[in-house]
């Protein structure tokens, strides 16, 4: 290489990290918002955020309880504390608030007084950083939700509830609630509600707040998921598997005597592969002892060997290396609608199993019998799967 090539190479590496050295440093301008109401006249001490929320830990690991709404970030150390803005309705804010460093994506940004009666809500983009914007609070309504579900009365499963509320396809709030009771307080607007509460599955009902309306009561009823419906009875059986791996065909007719768990999942879905290792420990230390997991992906690859292809590619980046211990079913019959769910799913055998999320885990019993969704993260659900197989 002659000199003169090392020196254009030099050059080009040098001006390749000044324009990403400008790039960062663009990264970490501030945004300078400013609060006003209707009037045009700068709110003082108005909170500005991009999330209003009340879930907070409790102290099991893994669970959530109820708590006040507040006003935070998704993003950044200080997520937990909401901007203020000062005399003249000011505020600076940090990107690393607002944008999640690997998604280039909008963001709500949310301005309100402190006992929520003035309310304005904008999206942000990374392309704003470094300009001035402005946001108007108007005087808000109150919302109040009540959900039920008629089914579930019998089948005596718990009252937990959620609400969210999105805007243009960006969450702004999230609700949890005990008693399926939700208030909170909204500007005038267009939004979604997401509806759902334990064993439902969730409804997307529109929502439209009127300048001068002040009060909103809505009634949500709420449809119980397939797997709920199907506490007490006998597991459907296995349809339209186009490939297994690890064994089979096996048919839960087959499996009487024996404690199934079925994982609906995929391996496209982040949590579903992050819990693996947890299946892998129940499968190494209950296998022996009567309990065969049975992981059915849905029907989004053609083969088996096309799931295998995504499968070697997650142990080399998750750097376990290990294989999936237990039967591994691929479900077939393209995309499928479910009643009471907005949405289909890819499968026939995730359909009638009526999936709501990913993953979801099905405990069957011995007696061939459906015994209902359980979470891994969860103690008592593990205790669950003991009992079932009669180890308490």
């Amino acid at each position: 290489m002659t000199a003169s090539s090392r020196s254009g190479m030099l050059i080009a590496l040098l001006t390749a990290l000044l324009s990403r050295g400008v790039a960062l440093a663009a990264d970490d301008r501030d945004l300078t918002l400013t609060v006003v109401d209707e009037a045009g006249c700068p709110v003082a001490g108005a909170e500005v955020g991009s999330f209003i929320g009340n879930i907070v830990p409790d102290s099991t690991p893994g669970n959530l309880k109820q708590g006040e709404l507040t006003l935070r970030w998704y993003y950044g150390p200080d997520a937990a504390t909401a901007r203020i803005t000062d005399c003249h309705g000011q505020v600076k804010l940090k990107q690393a608030w607002l944008f999640d460093p690997d998604f280039d994506h909008a963001t709500p940004l949310i301005a309100c007084t402190k006992c929520r009666t003035l309310m304005g809500i904008r999206q942000v983009s990374r392309d704003d950083p470094g300009k001035e914007l402005k946001l108007v609070i108007q005087p808000t309504c109150e919302v109040t939700v009540s959900l039920t579900c008629r089914e579930l009365e019998h089948l005596a499963q718990g009252p937990w509830s959620t609400v969210m509320v999105h805007k243009e396809g960006l969450r702004l709030l999230e609700r949890i609630s005990a008693d399926g009771e939700h208030a909170f307080r909204l500007p005038p607007g267009e939004f979604e509600l997401g509806a759902a509460a334990r064993d439902t599955y969730m409804k997307r009902p529109k929502l439209t707040i009127k300048a001068g309306e002040r009060q909103k009561p809505i009634a949500i009823g709420l449809v119980p998921t397939r797997i709920a419906q199907l506490v007490g009875k006998t597991a459907p059986e296995l349809t339209q598997i186009k490939g297994w791996k690890n064994g089979g065909p096996v048919k839960l007719a087959d499996l009487k005597g024996k404690v199934v768990i079925l994982d609906f999942w995929g391996h496209w879905c982040g949590p579903c592969i992050g819990r693996m290792p947890h299946l892998m420990e129940l499968h190494d230390k209950y296998a022996d002892k009567g309990l065969v997991i049975i992981a059915v992906h849905d029907d989004s690859v053609e083969n088996i060997e096309e799931l295998e292809k995504h499968l070697e590619k997650i142990r080399k980046e998750d750097g376990n290396g290990r294989d999936l211990p237990f039967l591994v079913a691929l479900d077939g019959g393209g995309e499928l609608p479910v009643e009471g769910r907005h949405a289909a799913v890819r499968g026939a055998t995730t359909a009638a199993y009526g999936v709501p999320f990913w993953p979801t885990y099905v405990l069957i019993g011995r007696d061939g019998i459906v015994q209902g969704a359980i979470a891994m993260h969860r103690p008592e659900h593990v205790a669950r799967i003991e009992q079932a197989l009669g180890l308490k």
